[in-house]
């Protein structure tokens, strides 16, 4: 039987426990959050045998973890951001980091991270600044206003990619297939949601957004069932990732699951503008 060489980080008390008797205690009193430590591989094997003995150096080892560059000051990131309770995920810390190494003004903006990390989760145009930054190697100012990112990005997006679409798709009233990186891009923008980050697949014709007007504001991505080989409603979001009502998806499930729409997807998906010959379609159960 293998045994458990890690604490349960899931139950506190446990874990509390458990590191009062390794004597490491240090760990659960220096973080809120031990187990964004512990996650990181050979982590709890380095504090179990002393190897890591403080917060400073957690620091400065989940940074070589990260292939990150040494931190101005280990202890200040420490202080600033890893001792702050908001930051309780993984994902929190690794926007932090992204933000980090994107900045212009590193003493600022380790400041004020809790804050810039919220504004990253909540504002979809600001976290869309941060990823281009951060895919292009560029330093940035993270406190510059919605505005100015909104003129930098319109930049930015000025080359206009264009997906070319064989056919059309039948749709409600009201409701379009994005084909353009811009509008794909307000459409995050305007719903507050992450749609963006899928433009390379969407470009590539493995998904396709619809945004639909009404009877509600919806963004719905399409993709190919991988066992059943026919087009379904990935996900629908509202405003800001709520969940839209049964009726709206509904009525894009009927057009979706349409043979011309199944066709038309089919003739699409994965592929460059050449045209092929439709293989006999399965059916479709719902």
């Amino acid at each position: 039987m293998k045994t458990q060489t890690t604490p349960d980080i899931f139950n506190m008390e446990y874990t509390t426990e458990l590191l009062n008797k390794l004597q490491i205690d240090w760990l659960y009193k220096a973080f809120p959050h031990p187990k964004l430590i512990l996650d990181f591989e050979d982590a709890f094997d380095l504090i179990l045998h002393q190897k890591i003995n403080n917060p400073v150096d957690v620091v400065h080892y989940i940074t070589y973890k990260k292939g990150i560059h040494p931190l101005p000051s280990a202890k200040f990131f420490y202080k600033a951001v890893l001792k702050n309770p908001v930051i309780d995920s993984l994902e929190k810390l690794d926007i932090a980091y992204k933000i980090y190494l994107v900045s212009e003004n590193i003493q600022h903006t380790i400041e004020n991270m809790i804050s810039l990390v919220f504004r990253y989760i909540h504002n979809s145009t600001f976290k869309t600044f941060i990823d281009k930054a951060f895919e292009n190697n560029k330093e940035i100012n993270p406190f510059w206003s919605d505005r100015h990112i909104d003129e930098l990005l319109g930049y930015y997006f000025e080359k206009r990619e264009f997906i070319p679409y064989h056919g059309e798709l039948e749709l409600p009233l009201k409701c379009s297939l994005i084909q353009n990186n811009i509008n794909l891009f307000q459409e995050g923008k305007e719903m507050n949601h992450c749609i963006y980050d899928y433009w390379e697949d969407v470009l590539k014709k493995k998904y396709f957004v619809i945004s639909m007007r009404y009877p509600e504001r919806v963004t719905f991505l399409i993709d190919q069932d991988p066992y059943m080989k026919w087009f379904r409603i990935q996900s629908a979001h509202r405003y800001n990732n709520q969940r839209p009502s049964n009726n709206s998806i509904a009525i894009m499930a009927e057009y979706i699951k349409k043979e011309e729409n199944q066709n038309f997807l089919l003739v699409n998906y994965n592929h460059s503008s050449k045209e092929f010959e439709l293989p006999e379609f399965p059916d479709i159960p719902f």
